[in-house]
């Protein structure tokens, strides 16, 4: 040890500017080969009630593409905000201050005014719908042959969402709240006739349901269907972000730890469905702007 400090000693004596430049520049790159990252804080708005089971999927699916990335882009941490409609979530993301991430099915405002990452996270299985209904209405659904029947019915909606937007398009009957809640309570009262759900929700709403309201019920032989891809939305504050989680799915989706998460929460709801021996009643979507991924068969629930 004396002899290696006497060695330093002798080197800083004759060649000091040669010794702190070797020193700075190991300096620079032990930096280079370990860089300093800031903590990428996610702010994802919260349910909308205590029963509403919607997010867990988008929400494990981005933490997986935080965690894939995380060598690439450093460490994350995920927060939820305030429960909020869909008109004041896009509001919101715009700011990028209660919330700088939301999932939804798209839309060109939304598309817009936002980041739009172009990956269905859900294949665009949201777009294939049950009907929840009264028991008492399924004979009403058994006079249904084709959509025009179907438009003779009331349906129950979100008033702000994709599919409402669409269904009054096509002059569907509706009735509509603001309140998710406030649906299911509605159709119990048979205030209208049936409640089209997603049959990547439809089973756990009703599971988490069944006590308060016995006598709603899936109605046995329909299913309905449009267009409805469900994307992550980004604030164009965090355009960072965008960039981290679309690449974050793209590396999901190649080493296939993306369709091992779809069917790890929709193989099962998919087989109940029993969507093969369904009358499927369908229609288009007009405010579903087009993109290229469209094409990638790989990417779709058919």
């Amino acid at each position: 040890m004396h002899y290696l400090n006497a060695c330093i000693r002798t080197k800083l004596h004759k060649q000091p500017f040669q010794f702190i430049f070797i020193f700075h520049l190991a300096l620079l790159s032990f930096f280079v080969s370990h860089p300093a990252y800031a903590l990428d804080i996610i702010k994802f708005g919260a349910p909308q009630s205590d029963k509403d089971d919607r997010s867990s999927y988008p929400v494990a699916l981005l933490n997986k593409t935080l965690e894939i990335t995380k060598s690439s882009y450093g460490p994350y941490k995920v927060e939820t905000s305030y429960k909020m409609t869909r008109n004041r979530a896009l509001l919101e993301l715009q700011k990028g201050e209660l919330i700088n991430i939301h999932e939804a099915p798209t839309r060109p405002e939304w598309e817009e005014k936002v980041l739009p990452i172009y990956v269905p996270i859900r294949k665009g299985l949201l777009g294939y719908r049950l009907f929840l209904i009264h028991k008492d209405n399924q004979s009403k659904l058994d006079k249904v042959q084709n959509i025009e029947d179907l438009k003779s019915l009331v349906a129950g909606l979100g008033a702000q969402w994709s599919i409402t937007l669409s269904m009054k398009h096509f002059g569907f009957t509706m009735n509509t709240s603001l309140e998710y809640e406030h649906l299911f309570k509605l159709l119990h009262l048979k205030r209208f006739d049936y409640f089209p759900r997603g049959i990547s929700e439809v089973f756990t709403e009703l599971e988490m349901r069944k006590e308060t309201y016995p006598d709603i019920v899936i109605e046995s032989k329909k299913a309905f269907y449009l267009p409805l891809p469900t994307y992550f939305f980004v604030s164009p504050k965090t355009p960072h972000l965008a960039e981290r989680i679309e690449k974050g799915l793209w590396l999901m989706i190649k080493n296939g730890s993306f369709d091992k998460l779809f069917d790890e929460y929709f193989s099962e709801v998919i087989a109940q469905a029993k969507l093969d021996s369904r009358e499927i009643l369908s229609i288009e979507n007009p405010f579903v702007p087009y993109h290229k991924t469209f094409k990638k068969e790989e990417l779709w629930f058919r």
